[in-house]
């Protein structure tokens, strides 16, 4: 778990062991950045609006992405609060690339089981339907009929 210590215009004080590590900097290289340093570009705008309403708030908790020293993006669970008395806004940091993995994973194989499930289920009622025609070929030809009622209309699985 990372934990940040910033000041309220966003410059890092401080931070553990695991932030660093977390961010690829060393702890000297991060009390040197803001919190914008280590946001993707693309994201600035959005992420600044939403970190002065945290600064009036007091509390913020979402996923965010976080850029780090050598230029990939990893997505963060973040938890921060400001200090009342100091202003000093203090995050909890988790990496949740893993779980987003799994997560992406999860939802691949859900659309892989959907696509199956349509394919499979087309597939039963042809079958119930070529049965039926089956059958009335067979009535037509006076011949006894080949699949039963329950069998022709999927009863019998």
């Amino acid at each position: 778990l990372g934990i940040f210590i910033a000041d309220a215009s966003g410059h890092y004080i401080d931070c553990n062991l695991a932030a660093h590590e977390m961010i690829g900097y060393t702890r000297e290289e991060l009390l040197s950045k803001t919190i914008q340093d280590l946001l993707p570009p693309q994201e600035i705008e959005s992420v600044t609006q939403i970190f002065l309403k945290f600064i009036e708030d007091g509390y913020l908790k979402g996923e965010f992405n976080l850029h780090r020293k050598d230029k990939s993006v990893i997505p963060v669970l973040l938890e921060s609060v400001v200090m009342p008395k100091s202003k000093l806004v203090l995050t909890f940091c988790s990496d949740i690339t893993n779980r987003k993995l799994a997560d992406e994973k999860l939802r691949n194989q859900l659309v892989e089981l959907q696509r199956w499930q349509n394919v499979t289920m087309g597939r039963e009622e042809r079958i119930m339907v070529l049965k039926d025609e089956v059958n009335d070929l067979l009535t037509k030809l006076g011949q006894p009929l080949r699949y039963s009622n329950r069998e022709a209309s999927g009863e019998d699985k």
